[in-house]
This record gives structure tokens, C-alpha cells and sequence, in this order.
């Protein structure tokens, strides 16, 4: 197929927090050029998981309540997405994102004193495995820093998830994935950069 030759000209794929060596905006245009359309769909339900959402317009905590279930629901999107390409990685990954965000949310809100709604059992069980991760990570006071042991653990997940088979699709889509999470540290995107610590 066409993307082993995309993959023999990415560079290696990052195993730290750090400027990314080619951003996404920029891999995406080679994915859109190379891949075929049901591994495009995977890597599209990919970038929209670190989409930002917009504001509604509507009273605080119905936009906060609303954001939730927006979340939550292009979370269940992505599973669904990955279920019909048949990538391993893809839907081992976002459930792992999905756990993993619940867990922040969670955090917040108990540190803010705030309550969180429950997600699905079976999503709150993976938060619940994360949970001690997340307040290790959070616990500290430097933002950069926080966000630097969030990031390297989805990066240490990823090199668990990935197959051997540095050219098959989920390699990839691995290479995505790091693009996604080192987005936050390209310092290029003017207020883009840590914003998940921030939140």
C-alpha cells in the first residue's frame, strides 16, 4: 500500500515531551494524501478527540454540563470509528484517552469542589486504574511540568499499544497519535501550548 512509503519518510517516533519534529498540521496533509478512505476516517475521529469545543451561549453550568456530553460523545464516536477500521491501536488507544480524560475531569472537579457525573461503568473502571497516575501528575505546582508527566505517559502508552510492524497501518496511526499529544508542546501555536493544565 501507499502509506509504506509515507512511513519510511517519518522520522522516528518520539518517546518524550517535546517539540514535535513534524506537527500535525503537516502530517495530516501526507495521511490525507497517501491513506485510504476508512484508515482517513480513523485518523480524523483521532485529531477531533483534541479539538476544542466552542462555547454555547447558554447559562454556565448548562454550557459546562453540555460540554460533557459533547465530550463523551466524540469519545464514543472514536471507538465506533475504530471498530469499523479494524485498528487495534486505534481502538485500544481511545479508550485508554477516554479513561484517561474522565480521570483529569474527575480530579478537577474534586479539587474545585465540584461535582462530576458518572461515565459508563465499564469507563469508569479504566478512570478508577488511572486515578492514582493523575494525582501524582497533578499534584505538582508547575503547570509545564504537570503537563510533561500527563503527555509521557500517553507517549509510554502508545509504545505499548503499537505492533512490531513498523509499516502497517497502525504504525501509522502511531505517529498521528504522538503528533496529537505533542501538539500541546509545539510553542508555535500561540496559546495552544499546556492548555490541558491550565483548564
Amino acid at each position: 500500500m501507499k502509506h509504506y512509503r509515507l512511513c519510511t519518510e517519518l522520522p522516528p517516533r518520539p518517546v518524550a515531551p517535546g517539540p514535535p519534529a513534524l506537527a500535525l498540521p503537516r502530517l495530516w496533509v501526507r495521511c490525507r494524501e497517501e491513506l485510504d478512505a476508512r484508515t482517513v476516517s480513523a485518523v480524523e475521529a483521532l485529531i477531533a478527540l483534541d479539538q476544542p469545543e466552542a462555547g454555547t451561549g447558554a447559562e454556565p453550568g448548562a454550557v459546562e454540563a453540555d460540554a460533557v456530553t459533547r465530550g463523551r460523545a466524540r469519545i464514543e464516536r472514536a471507538r465506533q470509528l475504530a471498530d469499523e477500521s479494524g485498528s487495534e491501536l486505534l481502538r485500544a488507544w481511545t479508550a485508554h484517552e477516554q479513561a484517561l480524560r474522565e480521570a483529569l475531569a474527575a480530579r478537577r472537579a474534586e479539587v474545585l469542589g465540584r461535582p462530576w457525573p458518572a461515565a459508563a461503568p465499564d469507563v469508569e473502571d479504566r478512570a478508577t486504574a488511572l486515578a492514582a497516575m493523575v494525582a501524582g501528575a497533578m499534584a505538582g505546582s508547575d503547570p509545564q511540568q504537570r503537563q510533561w508527566t500527563l503527555d509521557a505517559a500517553r507517549l509510554r502508552e502508545l509504545e505499548r499499544l503499537v505492533g512490531i510492524d513498523p509499516f502497517d497501518t497502525d504504525a501509522l496511526l502511531a505517529q498521528v497519535v504522538a503528533a496529537i499529544v505533542l501538539q500541546r508542546w509545539d510553542f508555535d501555536d500561540e496559546g495552544e501550548a499546556l492548555e490541558e493544565v491550565w483548564a
